[in-house]
C-alpha cells in the first residue's frame, strides 16, 4: 500500500508542469436555448491532477505561502491588515450587512440548539445508559434487591467507558505527532506541556468519556461570544474535539446500548417498548391527575436512536462540509444535506442493529466473529483508499493559505515536528471510521475546516467567484471520495451480516443448533428473517446514491439546455469519408474523433429544462424514501400482528388462608382455534402419561378437561399418529417442551386444522418450575387475552375464582378472606392475589411492568366503597354450575334482608319481568341501580313441584354504595303440562302484601 501511495506521489510531481484537466463530460450553459446556439466541448484530457495535503498546520505552510509578496491574480493575497481572510467558528454569525436584527435572533437560536439539544442528548444518553445497567442489576422498586439479570447490567455499565477506549486509540494514532517528536527549536517548557496536555488528554478521555461530550459542549458555550467572534483555531478544534467526542458516542456505545436492550426484548427480559405498561404515572399534581412517564428502557431507547442519527448526521454531514450556521442560507444547505442523506442513515442503523441484536440471539458469542470481520473489512477499506485521497492541485494553495493566516491571525507558534510528515498522509482517520462504521456507514474526513469558506467579507466580486469556484471543487471532491469509501462499506458489510443470517436460518429450521431461548415462534423467526433479508437488498440498493436528492436530481439549479446526442453507422463495403457540412446547425462547434468511416450520421437534439424544487417537496420526499427504507419492518410487524397468533397464558390459581396465588407460563399458541373455544379453554387438568388408549380416544362429548402432554413421554408419539386430532373430547391441550435452548425450532407435527380447542406448549424451563401445579385434577385456565387488559379488567378469567360454596356471603366489604358483593352485583373474594409469571424460566416482562406500574398507581377497584387503593381486582366466585347453586347465606351479625318470612323485610313487586325485589333497611327504600349483576344458575332444580313451597330460584345483586344492597329474584314453577319448570310466580299467590315497584 505505501509503496503504492508513493509511485502515485513520483507521478503527480513528474505531472506537476501538466495544465490542469477537466471533467469530460459536456458542458452545459443554462439559460441559452439548445436550438439557438448550444456549444458542446469535450476536453482532450481526463485526469484531474492531485497533489497532497494536511489539514494541520505544519512546517510546510510557510513553504507554500512564505509571506510572498501577494500576487495580482490571487483571491486570498493582498494586505494581510485590510483584506486577511477572516472565518468563523459552528457557533460564529455572521454580523455584518442590514439584517442584524434577524441574525441576532439566529445566533440565540443556535445558543438553544447547544442547551437543549446537543448537550440534553448527550447527556441524557448517557444519564439513561446508566440507569438502564443499574435497572438490570436492581429492583428499584423492591428494596433495590439483585435481579438474576445483574450480569446484563455490569456488561451495560461497562459498555459506558468503550467509545473512551476507541477515542484514546484516535488520538494516540492521528495526533501524536502534535504532542511528541516536536522539533528542537521549540521552546523545551513548549514542547513539555505538550505531552503533559498530551497525558491529561488520554486520562480525561478514558476515566470520564461517558459525559466528556457535555463537558465539551458546555466549554464551547461558555466560549460565545455575542455572535461576532472572528475564527480562531484554538476554538475551532475545541469544537471539533466535542463534536467528535459525541460522534464517537453516538456512533458507537449508543448503538450498542440500542442493539442491547433490542436483544434483551428479544430475549424476553424486557418487555415490549410500545406496550401500555411502559407508560407509568410516577407523578399526581393537586388535582390527583397522573402525569405519564416513560419507563427506564423506553428512554434508553428514544435517547439512543436519536442520538445515533444526529452523530451519523454531525459526523458525515456537518463536520465535513457545514463546519459553521452562520446565517440561514447555511442552516437551508444543512438541512437540504440531512434530508437527502436521512433515509439512508435511518435504513443503515435499523439494518444493524436489528440484524445484530438477531445474531446475537442465535450466534450468542458466535456473533463476535462477523462483527470483528465488518470492523476489519473497514480498516482495509480505509488503507486502500486513504492514499488516493489527494487535493486537486489547482485548489491546494489556496487551502494552504487560508490555513496559515488563520494560524497566524490567532498567534499560534508553528508547530514542526522531527518526522517528516509523507506527502500522502491526508487527514483522514482511518482507526476511527473503522469502528464508528460497524454500525453507522462514516467517512470522516477533515483536510480543512468547512468554516473555512464560509466568509467572503472583503473580497471584490471576481474574488468571490473564484472563491466560490474553489468551494465547489474542494467539497465535490469530499463528497466524491467520502461516498467512495460508505459504498464500500456497505457493500462489505450488507454481503457479512447476509451471510451470517443465512447461516442462522439454515442452522436454526435444519439442525438441531442451540441458542438463547427468545420471544420467537419458528413462523415468526421466519418472518424476521426475511424482514432482514430485504433490508439487506434495500442496502444494496443503496448502492446507486446515498443522497436521494441527488440521485433525483433534485439539486440541480433550475435552468435550460439540452442533449446532442450523435449516432452514425459505417457500411462495410464502401470506403467513403463524410463531409457534415450543411448539416451542422448554426452556432456549434463540435470536435469529435469518430473511429473508422461512418456513412450515415445523425445528430438528435433533446431539450432539458430544469425546474426548482422546493423545501415541501424535499421533505415529502425525503420521508417518503424513509418509510420504504424501513417498510420491511413495518411489513413485517403487520403481517405478524395480524395473522401470528398472540401468546397464550396458562393461568394455575390456589388459595392459602388469606393469599390467592395465581400462576402463569407464558405459552405458544401452536393451531387457531375459534374465538368461543379460546374463551372456553378451562378445566380440570388430566395428565396423558397413563391410561393413553383411553385419554387419546376420540369421544361425541366434551369433557371439563384439559389433557397435559410430555413430548417426550410416548403419549406424544401416540398424540402425533391421530388423523383427526379435533375428535379429542378436550377443551384445550397442553404440551410440555421436552427441549430447552431452542425455542425457535419448527414444529414437527401439523395442528393447523384444529379449531375445536386450543393447543399450547410450554418451554421446558417454565414447565420445570410450574411442575408442583402441573398436577391431576388441577383447575386451570388458558387465556388469550392482551396482557394489559388481562389485569386491568376486574372481568378477567385470571381473577375467576372457586370460592367456597358453604362460606357466607357479606353484604359489606370485609376485611379478612370472605365473600361479598361487590360494587358491580357480582360475588367476589376479599383476599391478597399473589401473581407470578415465567417465560423461558425467566420472569414475564409484562408482569413486572405491570407490577412497577401499579406500584405507583394503585387502583381504586372497588369505587362503591371507601376503601384504600389495591394493587389488583378482587377475585371474583365462579358462578356454580346448573344444580349447584344455593341462596346465599348470610355472615355473622348480618341480617337476610332477603327473608320473606321476616316481617322487617323491604321488598316490591315488578310485574313486567314477574319477579320480586329486596333491598337492605339501610337503603331506607327502592332505589335506582344500574349495575345489575349477572343472574344466578337455578336454585332447586331438582325440587320443583306444583307445590308453593318448592319453586325454582334465581338471583342476582346490585350494590349502590356501601352499604345499599339490592337483591331480585325469580321463582319458576313446574308446568303439569310439560313437567317444566316454566310458570312464573304472581303477585297475589308469591307475594300478596308487596307493593309494586317504582324503579325499572
Amino acid at each position: 500500500m505505501a509503496k503504492e501511495t508513493r509511485i502515485a506521489d513520483q507521478e503527480d510531481e513528474n505531472r506537476s508542469d501538466e495544465p490542469d484537466n477537466m471533467s469530460t463530460t459536456p458542458v452545459r450553459e443554462p439559460g441559452k436555448s439548445i436550438l439557438k446556439a448550444p456549444r458542446v466541448t469535450f476536453d482532450p484530457k481526463s485526469q484531474t491532477e492531485l497533489v497532497p495535503f494536511k489539514d494541520s498546520i505544519d512546517e510546510q505552510d510557510d513553504e507554500v505561502i512564505d509571506l510572498r509578496t501577494k500576487s495580482k491574480s490571487s483571491t486570498y493575497g493582498g494586505d494581510r491588515s485590510s483584506n486577511r481572510y477572516s472565518t468563523y467558528s459552528m457557533y460564529s454569525i455572521d454580523s455584518n450587512g442590514k439584517s442584524g436584527g434577524a441574525i441576532k435572533v439566529f445566533a440565540a437560536l443556535i445558543v438553544l440548539k447547544i442547551v437543549f439539544f446537543d448537550i440534553w442528548i448527550s447527556a441524557g444518553d448517557a444519564i439513561t445508559d446508566f440507569l438502564q445497567g443499574l435497572f438490570l442489576m436492581f429492583d428499584f422498586y423492591d428494596g433495590f434487591k439483585v435481579k438474576d439479570t445483574w450480569e446484563i447490567g455490569v456488561v451495560v455499565l461497562a459498555a459506558c467507558w468503550v467509545p473512551g477506549l476507541v477515542a484514546v486509540l484516535h488520538i494516540v494514532a492521528h495526533y501524536r505527532n502534535e504532542y511528541f517528536g516536536l522539533s528542537k527549536t521549540l521552546d523545551k517548557d513548549f514542547r513539555k506541556s505538550r505531552k503533559k496536555k498530551f497525558g491529561l488528554m488520554i486520562l480525561l478521555c478514558f476515566f470520564f468519556y461517558p459525559f466528556v461530550p457535555t463537558l465539551g459542549y458546555i466549554v464551547n458555550l461558555w466560549h460565545i461570544n455575542g455572535g461576532n467572534r472572528d475564527y480562531n483555531v484554538q476554538t475551532a478544534r475545541l469544537e471539533l474535539f466535542a463534536r467528535v467526542a459525541h460522534s464517537i458516542t453516538g456512533c458507537i456505545e449508543a448503538p450498542f446500548q440500542l442493539i442491547m436492550t433490542t436483544w434483551l426484548i428479544m430475549k424476553g427480559v424486557l418487555d415490549i417498548p410500545w406496550r401500555n405498561t411502559m407508560v407509568k404515572s410516577s407523578y399526581e399534581d393537586r388535582f390527583e391527575n397522573q402525569i405519564p412517564f416513560f419507563s427506564i428502557p423506553m428512554w434508553t431507547l428514544c435517547f439512543s436512536i436519536v442520538d445515533i442519527l444526529g452523530c451519523a448526521i454531525q459526523i458525515n454531514l456537518f463536520n465535513v462540509y457545514i463546519g459553521t450556521l452562520r446565517n440561514v442560507k447555511s442552516f437551508k444547505r444543512y438541512m437540504n444535506l440531512v434530508g437527502g442523506h436521512f433515509p439512508f442513515f435511518f435504513h443503515a442503523v435499523c439494518f444493524r442493529v436489528i440484524t445484530f441484536a438477531f445474531l446475537f440471539i442465535y450466534l450468542d458469542t458466535k456473533a463476535v466473529i462477523p462483527l470483528f470481520i465488518i470492523w476489519l473489512s473497514n480498516i482495509i477499506i480505509g488503507y486502500a483508499t486513504v492514499g488516493k485521497h489527494k487535493i486537486p492541485k489547482k485548489i491546494r494553495p489556496k487551502l494552504k493559505r487560508m490555513q496559515s493566516l488563520a494560524r497566524q491571525k490567532a498567534n499560534l507558534p508553528k508547530i514542526t515536528s522531527e518526522v517528516q510528515q509523507k506527502k500522502n498522509n491526508e487527514n483522514t482517520p482511518v482507526w476511527l471510521n473503522s469502528f464508528l462504521s460497524i454500525f453507522v456507514p462514516s467517512c470522516f474526513v477533515h483536510i480543512a475546516d468547512p468554516g473555512l469558506f464560509a466568509d467572503t467579507s472583503g473580497l471584490t466580486d471576481k474574488q468571490k467567484e473564484e472563491h466560490k469556484q474553489v468551494k465547489k471543487q474542494f467539497f465535490d471532491h469530499e463528497k466524491a471520495f467520502q461516498q467512495k469509501v460508505i459504498k464500500y462499506q456497505v457493500q462489505t458489510s450488507t454481503t457479512i451480516l447476509m451471510i451470517s443470517l443465512a447461516i442462522v436460518f439454515c442452522s436454526v429450521n435444519f439442525t438441531g443448533m442451540k441458542y438463547n431461548n427468545n420471544i420467537f415462534s419458528n413462523e415468526e423467526f421466519n418472518i424476521l428473517c426475511c424482514v432482514i433479508c430485504a433490508l439487506g437488498v434495500i442496502s444494496y440498493l443503496f448502492l446507486l446514491g446515498i443522497d436521494v436528492f441527488e440521485l433525483f436530481h433534485l439539486n440541480d439549479k433550475p435552468g435550460e439546455g439540452g442533449e446532442i446526442s450523435i449516432k452514425y453507422k459505417e457500411r462495410k463495403k464502401k470506403e467513403e469519408s463524410f463531409d457534415m457540412g450543411e448539416d451542422v446547425p448554426d452556432a456549434v462547434n463540435i470536435n469529435i474523433q469518430i473511429d473508422g468511416d461512418p456513412d450515415d450520421i445523425t445528430v438528435v437534439e433533446t431539450p432539458i429544462k430544469t425546474n426548482r424544487h422546493g423545501a415541501l417537496k424535499k421533505a415529502t420526499i425525503s420521508a417518503i424514501f424513509t418509510v420504504l427504507a424501513i417498510s420491511p419492518i413495518i411489513i413485517g410487524y403487520t403481517y405478524s400482528s395480524l395473522e401470528i397468533q398472540s401468546p397464550a397464558y396458562v393461568v394455575m390459581k390456589i388459595t392459602d388462608d388469606t393469599t390467592i396465588n395465581i400462576r402463569m407460563a407464558k405459552a405458544r399458541l401452536l393451531n387457531d382455534p375459534k374465538s368461543s373455544s379460546k374463551s372456553n379453554a378451562e378445566g380440570l387438568l388430566i395428565k396423558c402419561g397413563y391410561n393413553t388408549e383411553n385419554k387419546l380416544k376420540c369421544k361425541n362429548q366434551q369433557l371439563n378437561q384439559i389433557l397435559l402432554i410430555d413430548m417426550g413421554d410416548n403419549c406424544f408419539e401416540d398424540f402425533k399418529e391421530i388423523d383427526d386430532i379435533e375428535c379429542l373430547p378436550y377443551k384445550g391441550i397442553i404440551l410440555l417442551e421436552n427441549w430447552k435452548d431452542r425455542s425457535s425450532r419448527p414444529v414437527t407435527f401439523d395442528t393447523k386444522g384444529v379449531t375445536q380447542f386450543p393447543i399450547v406448549s410450554i418451554s421446558l424451563k417454565d414447565s420445570n418450575k410450574t411442575s408442583d401445579r402441573l398436577q391431576d385434577r388441577h383447575f386451570t385456565n388458558i387465556i388469550f387475552t392482551d396482557f394489559d387488559s388481562l389485569l386491568e379488567q376486574e372481568t378477567s378469567d385470571i381473577y375467576k375464582f372457586n370460592c367456597p360454596k358453604d362460606d357466607c356471603t357479606s353484604m359489606k366489604k370485609p376485611e379478612q378472606k370472605q365473600k361479598y358483593v361487590g360494587c358491580d352485583g357480582e360475588v367476589k373474594y376479599q383476599a391478597e392475589v399473589d401473581m407470578t409469571c415465567t417465560s423461558n424460566g425467566l420472569p414475564c416482562p409484562e408482569l413486572e411492568t405491570w407490577k412497577r406500574k401499579i406500584d405507583k398507581e394503585k387502583k381504586k377497584f372497588e369505587s362503591c366503597f371507601d376503601g384504600k387503593k389495591t394493587s389488583f381486582p378482587p377475585a371474583q366466585c365462579i358462578p356454580a354450575k346448573q344444580g349447584e347453586e344455593e341462596m346465599p347465606k348470610s355472615c355473622s351479625g348480618e341480617v337476610e334482608f332477603w327473608d320473606e318470612d321476616d316481617g322487617d323485610t323491604k321488598y316490591c313487586w315488578k310485574n313486567k319481568t314477574k319477579t320480586v325485589k329486596f333491598w337492605k333497611s339501610e337503603c331506607q327504600e327502592e332505589v335506582e341501580c344500574a349495575n345489575w349483576g349477572r343472574w344466578s344458575t337455578q336454585i332447586g332444580i331438582g325440587t320443583c313441584s306444583r307445590t308453593r313451597s318448592r319453586p325454582t330460584k334465581k338471583i342476582r345483586f346490585c350494590r349502590t354504595n356501601n352499604n345499599c344492597v339490592l337483591m331480585e329474584l325469580e321463582k319458576k314453577h313446574k308446568d303439569d303440562t310439560t313437567k317444566d319448570c316454566t310458570v312464573d310466580s304472581s303477585k297475589a299467590d308469591d307475594y300478596p302484601k308487596a307493593v309494586d315497584c317504582k324503579c325499572s
